[in-house]
């Protein structure tokens, strides 16, 4: 079988049981293959990294979910629009079948430059404060967030266990992740506005984060709801972001670490909306399809064998921003499928109804993944 296949990537010696990891005695794998962990060293700016993690589940190896969540080969891979990036092109370049095509790979925010700390240290208190955008304080259960990948609106309640660890060893992280009632939380869904307070929502709708914005509301006890996330319409035009908020009259530009403050009857005054990196909303559509189109001269040209993996833009941090050629795997409203019955609100993945679907989720990312390295993003040797 093509993807990741442990039998296949012991044929190509690319594992190694590591243990010791954030203070672990069970043994972890982790993928140590050239291109590989090159790309993971330069995704996580740590030249120290001995290899990108795995994650086992129940049998089926993808990437941990702790180190790569919004990635295509995590567990959630398959129920959101997971980005396709340089580590997975890497992985598939390793197994020898395929040359990965750089300059295709799309960038993924959690732990870009988090530094080896992120990698070496488990989860704490102040791990929130350390990774904002990331991960979450457990005791904030009730504020409205956007989830890492700004794809839905979300709140603070899920953390992971690694499965195979013993019962007093397994790290717990907490980060926000939108409740198990389907599509409603999903900024692009095609649902009511009001489902989402103070949201515009639709097809090009992410979610941004806002500060001391108060919603004007006919269902709160005061008439007021107050909000730390919006979704809004957002543009990508020449590099640069312009939003467009519930009851605004068209698109305004919003340069990445600045502000716009809404003039709309449906928030009152003082609040504020953060505009968002450029490669956290513009390098896939907000449904999970692609935004690029494949240059014919990038079909296997370039430096591929080099040290570097693939020279020029595309080794810089954001890994090569753009648009990166991913097809909508059938995707819709963030690549979820209408089957919505997963039981995520328990602190261990497979709990509750998720039991049922679990392995069927990660087989289907893994079936996305290979399908995406033989069609988008790779080209056979």
């Amino acid at each position: 079988a093509l993807g990741f296949s442990m039998e296949q990537m012991k044929k190509h010696d690319m594992l190694l049981n590591e243990t010791g990891v954030r203070g672990s005695s069970s043994p972890v794998t982790v993928v140590k293959s050239p291109v590989t962990l090159s790309k993971a060293k330069r995704h996580y700016g740590c030249n120290t990294l001995k290899g990108m993690e795995m994650f086992n589940y129940k049998g089926a190896y993808v990437w941990s979910v702790r180190n790569a969540k919004d990635e295509l080969m995590s567990p959630f891979g398959a129920t959101v629009a997971g980005y396709y990036t340089a580590l997975t092109m890497a992985a598939f370049e390793d197994l020898g079948y395929y040359r990965a095509v750089w300059g295709m790979e799309e960038p993924m925010v959690w732990g870009n430059n988090s530094g080896c700390e992120f990698l070496d240290n488990p989860c704490s208190e102040k791990t929130p404060t350390t990774y904002p955008g990331m991960f979450c304080d457990k005791n904030d259960e009730l504020s409205i967030r956007c989830t890492s990948n700004r794809q839905a609106i979300g709140m603070c309640f899920r953390n992971f266990k690694a499965p195979e660890a013993s019962s007093d060893e397994k790290e717990t992280c907490f980060f926000v992740s939108q409740p198990d009632s389907g599509k409603e939380q999903l900024c692009s869904a095609e649902h009511r506005n009001d489902i989402i307070p103070g949201s515009l929502r639709g097809k090009g709708s992410w979610c941004l984060d806002a500060e001391s914005f108060t919603f004007k509301s006919d269902t709160a006890s005061n008439g007021n709801f107050v909000v730390h996330a919006v979704c809004a319409m957002v543009q990508c035009e020449e590099g640069k972001v312009k939003v467009k908020y519930l009851g605004g009259s068209d698109f305004e530009s919003c340069p990445e670490g600045e502000f716009i403050t809404p003039k709309s009857p449906h928030f009152k005054g003082g609040g504020r909306v953060k505009c968002p990196r450029y490669e956290e909303v513009c390098t896939i559509a907000a449904d999970g399809s692609s935004l690029i189109n494949l240059k014919k001269d990038d079909h296997g040209k370039g430096d591929h064998g080099k040290d570097d993996h693939g020279k020029g833009d595309h080794g810089k941090d954001d890994h090569g921003k753009g648009d990166h050629g991913k097809d909508d795997h059938g995707k819709d409203d963030h690549g979820k499928d209408d089957n919505e019955n997963d039981d995520n609100e328990n602190d261990d993945y497979g709990k509750g109804d998720h039991d049922g679907c679990a392995a069927a989720v990660v087989l289907s990312s893994l079936l996305l993944a290979v399908i995406a390295a033989m069609v988008v993003a790779t080209v056979p040797l």
